[in-house]
């Protein structure tokens, strides 16, 4: 469990997968992963789509940045998903992290604190 805004949290994770679904090839697998580790919860939403190439990378998580066209296909978007995505995970405390390859896919990672069970709090 982790602390915060239900709805939010659920907005910035229903980005991520429709990011991964918009850039993966018709008919493409996205994983979603859910592990904890160190006292913090991690999801990873990863697709194998067209990736994002490293000099626009720092840019994905501006404002009204969107990728109009790669190669043949085209994307719809106003640039808004993973820029509201990272606003609301830093303000859960969270980090937003992602891994890309031209060609082969990406994978985005939200983490954020686990809340301690109560067995953790009284000792």
């Amino acid at each position: 469990m982790v602390s915060g805004d239900a709805k939010s949290l659920e907005r910035a994770l229903t980005a991520l997968v429709d990011n991964a679904i918009k850039f993966s090839p018709r008919g493409g697998d996205v994983e979603i992963r859910l592990n904890e580790r160190n006292g913090r919860i991690k999801i990873a939403v990863k697709d194998h789509g067209i990736g994002i190439a490293p000099e626009v990378r720092p840019r994905i998580f501006d404002r009204f940045y969107h990728l109009e066209k790669s190669d043949d296909d085209l994307f719809g978007g106003l640039g808004l998903g993973l820029a509201i995505t990272r606003q609301v995970i830093q303000q859960h405390k969270g980090s937003l992290d992602v891994e890309s390859t031209l060609k082969r896919g990406s994978t985005f990672t939200i983490s954020l604190d686990a809340l301690k069970n109560e067995n953790d709090q009284k000792s």
